[in-house]
């Protein structure tokens, strides 16, 4: 299934430039496209941060249905079924082979590990999720009337400290001016995304609805959003209503199934053994 969907930003976005080194300016993030026969680089939100805040929200959303947290699942137990549900998990050593029954239970059970996959430490399981990149809707692309130069402000702030209660000679914290590219508000940016499953295409459609942010600096005003899409959440919010009992179970064996580390511990250093190639009296002087 096909998917479209449109970013709308209701406030100015900020989504950084990885490795840009600008000194306190971040750069909006660009990637380069060929256009008419010329290579530009366009404003866009990675795919990876879309997902990153979809699968957040979707498992937060999870957890808190059926009861589950730190409190209930302990540590570190918790630690390391969030990390691999809500954070995407790790391989810590040589993939091990999972049973096409195993893999195909989870999928009938969890559609949204089913939808996103994970590193389950041991083994990877492939999501059904496959994404573009959000690109600015510009006239450069064809997609807009304005240009992506027009699209793009800066926006400076300054940290300021109060005089009266610390001094910064001491505490080393003064005034600190930033400077963060952004899209400006009203700008759009759009997707595409192709969805193995139709319950997975739902939960993919219900997480966008509940995308309330993306990028950076929102305590800054930045980054608020909606989401305009061509899918349907209803489907999915009914599942998990209905299956909460086996999804929490589920959970629970899953969390069970991944709360030993196979990491192999590293070996103890050895002391050096003391050296005896010099001469006995010049070992007495020391």
């Amino acid at each position: 299934m096909t998917l479209d969907l449109v970013i709308h930003l209701d406030a100015p976005a900020s989504h950084n430039e990885i490795g840009a080194d600008m000194g306190n300016v971040t750069l909006f993030r660009r990637m380069a496209r060929v256009v008419d026969g010329r290579v530009i680089r366009v404003p866009c939100i990675s795919a990876g941060a879309l997902r990153g805040v979809v699968r957040r929200l979707l498992w937060r959303e999870t957890f808190d249905l059926v009861g589950l947290s730190r409190e209930t699942v302990g540590s570190p137990s918790w630690d390391r079924l969030y990390a691999a549900l809500a954070n995407g998990g790790t391989i810590e050593a040589a993939e091990t082979r999972v049973s096409p029954d195993v893999i195909r239970a989870r999928r009938e059970a969890l559609p949204v590990l089913s939808l996103l996959g994970s590193a389950l430490y041991s083994s990877h399981m492939a999501g059904r999720l496959k994404l573009s990149h959000a690109w600015l809707d510009c006239a450069e692309l064809g997609t807009g009337t304005l240009s992506m130069h027009d699209l793009l402000a800066e926006v400076s702030t300054v940290r300021h400290h109060d005089a009266e209660e610390q001094d910064p000679d001491v505490s080393g914290v003064g005034p600190m001016p930033t400077t963060v590219e952004v899209v400006v508000a009203g700008a759009t940016m759009r997707a595409r995304a192709s969805i193995a499953g139709d319950l997975e295409a739902s939960a993919w459609a219900h997480g966008l609805d509940r995308v309330e942010h993306v990028g950076g600096k929102s305590g800054q005003g930045n980054g608020a959003v909606h989401v305009e899409h061509t899918g349907d959440g209803a489907a999915y919010a009914w599942w998990l209503a209905e299956h909460q009992d086996a999804v929490r179970e589920a959970l629970v064996k899953l969390a069970a199934d991944l709360s030993v580390s196979k990491k192999k511990a590293k070996p103890e250093r050895k002391a050096k053994p003391e050296r005896t190639d010099e001469p006995a009296e010049q070992k007495d002087l020391f």
